[in-house]
């Protein structure tokens, strides 16, 4: 998933110097569902990784994103 936003985003930074952004609309709205998506399965992941120290009551990275 995480390569997935990068060639996303990749391609849309050469559609945008290549045919500018009018036409690169396409790929920047999928650039913002994806990378919204990725970032979501990311911090899950990481707070499932880490077991009980993602409820915990102390602040940590991955438990303020999901705040």
């Amino acid at each position: 998933m995480i390569e997935q936003t990068r060639l996303l985003t990749l391609s849309a930074a050469h559609a945008l110097d290549t045919v500018g952004s009018r036409a690169a609309r396409k790929q920047i709205a999928m650039i913002k569902v994806a990378a919204a998506r990725m970032a979501s399965k990311v911090v899950d992941c990481a707070i499932q990784v880490h077991g009980g120290a993602g409820i915990a009551t102390h602040a940590t990275p991955s438990t303020l994103s999901f705040r």
